[in-house]
């Protein structure tokens, strides 16, 4: 997947200043996964993208797809021989409620492709005070 990916997309990222550690690894799944069902059901000739946004408190991951291309065939159903249908979304929202999150799944507004749109809510880190001066009072 990341081959075809590679050679068939665009990747560009911006770093943000929330990554929390245990919640970096469930981010990547649920882009991964979002990008599985892409290539499994639009086809390789779809483009898709993947916008990661941190708020205070919350991280948005949003992957929408450009469907089929016209003229072109959907990619074929899964088969048993191909490990059957898979349960991606049903993995998506699962990664999510660990976090409260939420997963809105379904037609694009523009009429093609899909969008997994994504909250999840992350706890951020305390905030650091600073050091008390020397001979400062208790308190």
């Amino acid at each position: 997947m990341l081959r075809t990916t590679r050679t068939e997309g665009h990747a560009s990222a911006r770093r943000g200043s929330s990554r929390n550690g245990r919640t970096w690894p469930r981010i990547v799944r649920i882009v991964q996964e979002s990008l599985t069902n892409t290539l499994k059901h639009a086809g390789t000739g779809t483009s898709a993208e993947v916008t990661l946004a941190a708020e205070a408190g919350e991280v948005r991951i949003k992957v929408a797809d450009t469907g089929t291309p016209p003229g072109a065939s959907p990619a074929p159903e899964p088969t048993a021989q191909d490990g059957g249908p898979g349960h991606g979304l049903v993995g998506i929202r699962q990664r999510a409620a660990m976090y409260g999150g939420t997963v809105i799944a379904g037609p694009r507004d523009t009429g093609h492709g899909r969008l997994v749109d994504v909250v999840l809510d992350v706890p951020t880190a305390p905030a650091q005070s600073a050091p008390e001066a020397p001979g400062a009072p208790l308190r």
